[in-house]
C-alpha cells in the first residue's frame, strides 16, 4: 500500500492490538484508517452489556497503540453489500 501511495481502512480486533500494538501504530502513521471491530470477534447481539465490554476495550487498546480515538465500527459476522 504504501509504495502505491494507496490509503485503506483497516478493522482491528482488539486483542490483536493489544497484541501488536507496533503494528496499530505503523498503520496509523502511515495515514490510513482505522476501525473498531470488537475486541474477540464475538456476535455483539447477546447483550448491551458484553457488546459495551468489547467495543470499550477495543477502544482502549487502539488508543494506548497508537493514541487513536476511532468512529468507526464495523460489527463481527457483518456482511458487506
Amino acid at each position: 500500500l504504501k509504495e502505491k501511495g494507496v490509503k485503506a481502512t483497516f478493522y482491528i480486533l482488539g486483542y490483536n492490538a493489544s497484541a501488536y500494538p507496533h503494528l496499530v501504530k505503523r498503520i496509523y502513521d502511515e495515514g490510513h484508517d482505522i476501525g473498531n471491530h470488537s475486541y474477540s470477534h464475538q456476535p455483539l447481539t447477546a447483550s448491551r452489556e458484553r457488546a459495551f465490554t468489547e467495543l470499550n476495550a477495543t477502544q482502549r487498546a487502539l488508543e494506548s497503540a497508537a493514541g487513536v480515538r476511532t468512529k468507526l465500527f464495523r460489527p463481527p459476522y457483518m456482511t458487506p453489500y
